[in-house]
């Protein structure tokens, strides 16, 4: 009977551990993408700007 709440322990520790991650990773893709976002806005401007120019 010892045995069990330390497995249950251990398997509560395993899902907060996967929810943690999960969350942390989720939040890493949305760092990612709102900075390719912001990166391909700011590489779209210049060239549109220096384009202009070169027209």
């Amino acid at each position: 009977s010892l045995t069990n709440p330390s497995n249950h322990r251990r398997r509560l520790a395993k899902d907060i551990t996967t929810t943690t991650q999960t969350k942390y990773i989720t939040q890493n893709k949305k760092i990612e993408s709102a900075q390719s976002t912001m990166s391909n806005s700011l590489s779209c401007h210049p060239q549109s700007k220096s384009q202009a120019h070169f027209d």
